[in-house]
């Protein structure tokens, strides 16, 4: 494995990766999503937990889909301000993304969801796939922030 910073054909082919994801995510394309993962990868996602392989994600993505009570039909995941850190098997990445829903119903469009993933990409047949995707939507218990409580700083 090549170790070191990736170079920047790296960063896009796996920023390529993230547009395909949500592209088929946003668009209602099960295969499309599913062939950007290893057969071995799974995706994590709460609250149902750890979907593996294609079973599992095609269950998780079903599930999403169809046995909601909003449509997931307007939705758009928007991932950004990507952290790329090698690994011994592939490249770990992290990102922030939010979900803007356009409700059919109303016409309205608005945040649906703020989050954030952990990723690990790895090279297979050439190409860049995800063998760990791991959703964190944030709560007040899972917003990720290193500094003190609210109002803790002298002049806050």
């Amino acid at each position: 494995m090549t170790t070191g910073r990736l170079t920047a054909e790296e960063r896009l082919d796996v920023q390529e990766l993230f547009a395909r994801y949500c592209w088929g995510l946003n668009t209602g394309d099960i295969e499309q999503v599913l062939s950007c993962f290893t057969p071995d990868g799974y995706l994590s996602h709460p609250p149902q937990g750890r979907c593996q392989g294609e079973a599992g994600i095609r269950a998780l993505l079903d599930e999403l889909w169809y046995s909601r009570t909003k449509p997931f039909i307007g939705r758009q995941h928007l991932a950004n301000h990507f952290l790329f850190s090698r690994e011994d098997e592939g490249v770990r990445v992290k990102a922030y993304w939010t979900i803007a829903q356009k409700e059919i119903e109303t016409g309205r469009t608005l945040i649906y969801a703020l989050c954030h993933w952990d990723n690990l990409c790895v090279r297979d047949g050439g190409r860049w796939l995800f063998r760990a995707l791991e959703v964190t939507v944030w709560d007040k218990g899972t917003i990720p922030w290193v500094g003190g409580e609210a109002g803790s700083r002298e002049g806050a």
